[in-house]
């Protein structure tokens, strides 16, 4: 009864923070930055080594691309992605692509996203066309007008759980990982389907 309480409790609490309907944060497993060419070579090791700050869930640290650039965010395994909130405004223009049978594809509705007037507030950008995808690539081009000078934080939502509903084929160890964070080592009923 109190492992039911439990549960109950943790899927009532998150349900709290959820604030694109019928999905959920995402959290990559890892980013990476791809920087102009253009750019000096330790300009470009600048980027990769403060491209996390986007994901450090820390809105007053921000990342600075100095040139056109490209984020890249692995996920998990295969997962259906709905949104992307970024926080404040950055002096950039952003759009989104997911890798899709090997080629890089506009995610629909995330293209060309003007962020530099945005309000300091977080801003949620649904795709027109939610898609399946385990790589995305955010591009990042420089943007006059504003005042802000980085990118602060961004999210993505989408309908796999994180943490609840992992990818044991492309990650066999998660089945372990999960099973030893189970009270009991048994999965609830809903999550044995």
């Amino acid at each position: 009864a109190l492992v039911l309480l439990a549960v109950v409790f943790a899927f009532v609490a998150r349900a709290a923070f959820v604030t694109v309907p019928g999905a959920t944060r995402l959290s990559p497993t890892s980013v990476s930055m791809q920087s102009s060419p253009a750019l000096p070579p330790e300009v470009q090791a600048l980027e990769a080594q403060t491209v996390s700050l986007v994901l450090d869930r820390d809105t007053r640290s921000e990342f600075v691309a100095y040139g056109d650039g490209t984020i890249e965010l692995k996920l998990e395994g295969t997962t259906e992605v709905r949104a992307l909130k970024v926080f404040g405004a950055a002096p950039y223009t952003l759009t989104v692509k997911a890798l899709e049978n090997g080629a890089w594809n506009v995610v629909p509705g995330l293209d060309k996203i003007k962020l530099a007037t945005l309000p300091e507030t977080w801003n949620t950008f649904t795709a027109t066309a939610p898609v399946t995808t385990a790589t995305l690539q955010v591009e990042l081009t420089p943007a006059a007008g504003g005042k802000a000078t980085g990118l602060k934080e961004i999210e993505l939502w989408g309908t796999q759980a994180h943490g609840l509903t992992p990818n044991i084929a492309a990650n066999p160890s998660s089945l372990a990982t999960l099973l030893a964070n189970t009270p009991g080592g048994t999965l609830p009923a809903p999550l044995r389907e």
